[in-house]
């Protein structure tokens, strides 16, 4: 048998025998055990005759181009790298293949649509996860590994409070810990995307630092993405404003950073005319920095104007520091400056390489979508549904409020199910993917709610072994 290189050989896959042939096979390896040690040592490991096989490396033949871009990319900012350091790093390619293999479950850190039928509001939830053991049980996915992926996240670069460093940290502490248990090795350990608002630079950095250290994140996989703000009639009346998350997408894109870059810049020059009138009338001599610190002090995340998170968080610095209405903000426009239309947004997505996913329907609904609706979305080139999100309580609980689309006696769960069914059959039927996410803005990517201590002591506690 001719080898030529490492990578040409393939071991040739053998037939099931009968134990008599099987015994006489077994003895004749014995016979031949010198010779393979003879030649293992003079050829480095590789075997010639076929019978034992090394352990390939992770194949780096997926997502060439979209790999080789990135390189090109850190290359002028003085990071040198080969294409085998980007393994973590997921490529729609990639991206695509996974995304068919998760379970609804693998999303889902708890069990929490059913937790919450049985209470009446958030507070009498929470009470009931003081207890050590309803806690464990709740969070029984993050703790037994079935949580295996979250595509929906935010850093301090939007409105989340850590660091990408830090995002990095705690998501590759709980990939090694799913690779040292016997979980389903039909997909990696733990997948996690940075999805900040409006907002790539977060990734880059997370690129950079993974790229630097590839072996560290071996046990993680990274996916670029953007949670975007859109504006679009093709939902009404159920809403106009909502958004759209891009991933897989290569966060150094030229033109999708432009795009991004040109949507701050309206943000800025808009509410800087906001900050001019309210001086005028006031007398007073605001400046954008002013607003900035005090996104600071009474905020979450750094909360530059310039990758503000939507257009709540900006109506409330300027209501509160300088004392104008959201009333009047709405009137100044603010809201169209705020966002895209959706067309301009899924083809950007595209052109970057990405995918585009409607981000948290339940909550940005509350209602299931009309067919006629999904199939719009569908022609303008919707890749899938966040439908597997992790929504805080108080989120449910909301869909107590919508008596127009559900049974009045329809329980929390039921509703959610009745939204889950109505994406994830339209998907099925239009080779969607169904997606989903934490959405965590808080220092552990596993949290979204409820933030509170003993939840955060409860995830470092996971994380360190200490519960299991």
């Amino acid at each position: 048998m001719k080898i030529n290189s490492i990578k040409e050989y393939t071991i040739p896959q053998f037939s099931k025998q009968t134990s008599k042939t099987q015994n006489k096979q077994n003895s004749n390896l014995k016979k031949a055990a010198p010779i393979i040690a003879s030649a293992t040592a003079i050829t480095g490991g590789i075997i010639a005759i076929g019978i034992i096989k090394k352990a390939p490396k992770k194949p780096i033949n997926i997502d060439i181009d979209f790999k080789n871009s990135i390189l090109k990319s850190l290359e002028k900012e003085g990071i040198k790298c080969k294409t085998e350091d980007l393994n973590s790093i997921v490529g729609p390619e990639e991206f695509s293949t996974l995304i068919n293999k998760f379970k609804p479950e693998n999303f889902n850190i708890s069990k929490q649509a059913q937790s919450l039928d049985k209470f009446k509001n958030e507070g009498e939830f929470i009470n009931y996860l003081k207890d050590a053991n309803n806690l464990k049980d709740y969070y029984s996915n993050f703790v037994d590994g079935t949580f295996r992926v979250s595509l929906h996240s935010h850093s301090n670069f939007s409105d989340g409070r850590a660091s990408v460093s830090e995002f990095l940290e705690n998501a590759t502490k709980y990939a090694d810990l799913i690779a040292s248990k016997n979980c389903d090795k039909s997909i990696p350990p733990f997948t996690i995307a940075l999805t900040d608002h409006d907002n790539v630079d977060g990734c880059k950095e997370a690129i950079k630092i993974i790229a630097q250290n590839p072996e560290k994140y071996k046990n993680l996989k990274f996916v670029a993405g953007t949670e975007m703000s859109v504006n679009s009639n093709i939902l009404e009346p159920l809403r106009n404003h909502f958004d759209v998350t891009a991933l897989a997408i290569n966060p150094f894109d030229n033109d999708f950073c432009k795009l991004l870059n040109d949507l701050k810049d309206k943000r800025t020059n808009t509410i800087q005319k906001l900050i001019d009138k309210s001086n005028l009338r006031r007398g007073t001599n605001y400046t954008i920095n002013d607003l900035i610190d005090w996104q600071l002090k009474n905020s979450k995340g750094k909360q530059d104007i310039k990758t503000m998170a939507g257009v709540s968080g900006v109506r409330h610095a300027i209501d509160a520091l300088m004392n104008i209405s959201s009333e009047t903000i709405k009137k100044s426009h603010y809201d169209h400056c705020d966002s895209l239309d959706i067309e301009t947004v899924i083809n950007a997505i595209h052109k970057a390489g990405g995918k585009a996913s409607l981000t948290h329907p339940l909550k940005s609904f509350y209602a299931p979508i009309p067919e006629d609706k999904l199939i719009k979305l569908k022609e303008l080139g919707i890749d899938g549904f966040e439908a597997n999100h992790q929504y805080a309580p108080n989120k449910f609980y909301k869909l107590m409020e919508n008596n127009n689309c559900f049974n009045p006696d329809d329980s929390v769960t039921k509703r959610a199910d009745i939204i889950y069914n109505n994406l994830s059959n339209f998907a099925k039927k239009n080779s969607l993917f169904l997606s989903g996410g934490t959405d965590s803005h808080n220092h552990h990517p596993f949290i979204y709610h409820p933030n509170t201590d003993f939840v955060a002591e409860f995830v470092e506690n996971v994380l360190n072994g200490k519960i299991k």
